[in-house]
């Protein structure tokens, strides 16, 4: 087992009758595929939501795809070692009130440098994580 390895929850609040796939894929950076530190065609697995998946640490592209293969929503995920993620499918299609547009939502999210000085404030974010999985499960 890979101790160092990130945790994503990947959970559907969306409500409405659009459906749509989560996918990951590996985000390549111009200049480490140039150094061939990452393969050449990025890697790619769909997700399943209401399920929590281990990731090596690392720059992805967490998207959305419609049934017809059309992407509907896209985000960034840098996972470090150790870290918890949530990525959130929310919106509501309404036929009465309001309405909001289907979204991905990645927490925390934000670049690689920041996800690296978060890395030693773990404990911040697993409380927070936590909290989060309480209130979704209980």
């Amino acid at each position: 087992a890979n101790t160092d390895a990130a945790q994503v929850a990947v959970i559907d609040t969306y409500k409405g009758s659009a459906r749509a796939t989560p996918r990951i894929t590996t985000h390549i950076v111009a200049a480490a595929a140039a150094d061939n530190q990452h393969p050449a065609t990025p890697s790619s697995e769909e997700l399943r939501f209401d399920s929590v998946v281990a990731v090596d640490a690392g720059s992805y592209d967490v998207s959305l795809e419609a049934a017809d293969g059309h992407e509907e929503a896209k985000s960034q995920l840098v996972a470090v070692p150790r870290g918890s993620y949530v990525v959130l499918r929310t919106g509501v299609e309404s036929k009465q009130g309001q309405a909001y547009p289907e979204e991905l939502v990645v927490f925390p999210n934000g670049s690689a440098a920041v996800a690296n000085s978060a890395a030693t404030s773990g404990g911040f974010w697993s409380a927070r994580l936590r909290a989060l999985f309480a209130h979704f499960w209980h």
